[in-house]
């Protein structure tokens, strides 16, 4: 495959919700009486049967009967419903049948002041910060001009809309008391999340979040947030606090082993990373071994490390095609270059027939080219002999393609534990659905996605490690035993 098409069905499938959509703006014209619950539903339904590239996979002759059931029982609720935050409930209620996490809803509401109050206090807060929480990076105390807040565990979740809150202790705004929540984050994958944050004047303000490092948390278009509280950030032995690199964190480890750490693939990370790798070039390949570790990696883009493979594989890897789902909607969403009104002037044949294979058909999956496609860097290098690489329950999206292709590297060592599982839907679409915003994916991994699904099982490593021990550390042990044995084994 060849010329325009191909290179933007190829740009299309490299996309994998590293980054969310753009939320909905504040102050929309609808209010919350003008959304029917009812209506949203059977709109949402329809939208999801219609258009989700996984729909036949997930509702089969096996459970069509449950999910008919399921559906009846939802829609007559929905038929009672006037409250929007119960509607929310009851939506995400029902999608969460699909269990697909690059799959969600945002809902487009009239903003108003909103005035909630959790009774905490800075010094009942550490008295009762619970010893086994220290590591999770989120919860503690954060501060951002002068605002001061604890991040907690929501204690009672109205329809799971959040997990985390974050409650100011002080603050010199006088329009923003002590115990006031500021900001609700809901996790979304990963180290991103939905958040909610209240402007000066209380009113809310959709925007996406992401925990950068286990010190630094940033809300799309406003302040970052700094953690001060837990000062021991023991988080930072396996997550470094120094990100040197755009997007990144590389060094060299005792015993000039390489290290990489990924919290995502974003674009912005690519010169970077080339970068780093001419100049660490002959330090790499004559290192023993590597890590490179995608724990709580948030996905993003495959391309970003590409750079990175010729290092990794031991040789050219099969890899499935991305499937796309043609729905009549799917396919405006697409962007293929060329009006079908238009084909009979293209002069390449490949092409023409290419385009026409794509308006052609309808409702079904359809790939651009083979099954499978082999993948191989020009260069493969050699060095380093054998390669860790560190997962975690959440690393997602284009963390697990990165894991898919490494585990096919027979240098290649897995340890931690299985990925997050989301991973077989790709390629995100928006469908308005009048008072609610579907986020779905309209491309599938693999066609074989029915008999080896990875959602929501994830990828599993080689070596399997509970959460509280220290995967780098052992990794770095085994490794150095496995470059022992096979030092002996050629005497």
């Amino acid at each position: 495959m060849k010329h325009t098409f191909t290179l933007l069905m190829i740009l299309i499938s490299f996309f994998s919700f590293g980054q969310l959509e753009t939320e909905v703006a504040d102050n929309l014209e609808e209010s919350h009486a003008e959304c029917s619950c009812e209506d949203s539903f059977d709109a949402l339904s329809v939208g999801v049967e219609q258009n989700y590239s996984l729909f036949k996979f997930k509702v089969k002759e096996n459970n069509r009967e449950v999910y008919n059931a399921f559906t009846a029982v939802i829609r007559q609720e929905a038929g009672t419903i006037s409250d929007i935050e119960e509607c929310k409930k009851l939506l995400n209620t029902w999608l969460g049948f699909f269990r697909d996490g690059h799959m969600w809803l945002n809902f487009q509401e009239k903003s108003e002041k909103v005035y909630e109050r959790v009774a905490l206090g800075e010094d009942n807060f550490k008295n009762g910060f619970p010893v086994e929480t220290e590591q999770e990076d989120l919860l503690g105390i954060w501060e951002s001009g002068s605002y001061r807040v604890a991040i907690i565990p929501e204690e009672d979740p109205v329809g799971n809309e959040r997990d985390y809150v974050g409650v100011v202790l002080r603050s010199e705004n006088p329009d923003w008391q002590a115990d006031e929540v500021k900001f609700s984050l809901k996790k979304v994958y990963g180290n991103d999340f939905k958040a909610t944050f209240y402007m000066g004047d209380h009113r809310p303000k959709p925007v996406e979040s992401k925990l950068k490092n286990a010190g630094l948390l940033q809300f799309e278009g406003l302040n970052d947030w700094y953690k001060v509280w837990p000062e021991d950030h023991r988080a930072f032995k396996v997550q470094p606090e120094p990100m040197d690199y755009e997007g990144f964190h590389f060094e060299m480890l005792e015993g000039d082993i390489p290290y990489f750490r990924f919290p995502g693939f974003m674009l912005s990370s690519i010169k970077s990373l080339e970068n780093v790798l001419t100049e660490y070039h002959e330090q790499i390949i004559k290192a023993p071994f590597m890590v490179v570790d995608v724990r709580k990696n948030s996905g993003g883009y495959d391309a970003v490390y590409y750079p990175l493979m010729p290092y990794i594989l031991s040789g050219p890897i099969e890899m499935p095609n991305v499937y796309h789902y043609l729905s009549a909607y799917n396919k405006t969403q697409m962007g293929v270059g060329v009006a079908e009104e238009d084909l009979d002037e293209l002069e390449d044949e490949e092409d023409k027939a290419m385009f026409k294979l794509f308006y052609s058909s309808m409702d079904t999956l359809l790939t651009f080219g083979s099954e499978t496609y082999t993948y191989s860097p020009d260069t493969i290098y050699g060095q380093p002999s054998r390669i860790a690489v560190l997962t975690s329950d959440k690393t997602v999206s284009s963390g697990e393609t990165f894991v898919l292709k490494a585990k096919k590297s027979s240098r290649v060592t897995v340890y931690g534990q299985n990925t997050a599982g989301i991973i077989d839907g790709f390629n995100g679409a928006e469908l308005e659905l009048g008072c609610v915003t579907l986020r779905y994916p309209l491309s599938v991994r693999a066609r074989d996605v029915e008999t080896n699904p990875i959602d929501p099982y994830g990828i599993a490593p080689d070596i399997f490690m509970d959460k509280s021990e220290d995967v780098l550390e052992f990794a770095l042990r085994h490794m150095r035993q496995l470059i022992e044995i096979k030092n002996l084994g050629n005497e």
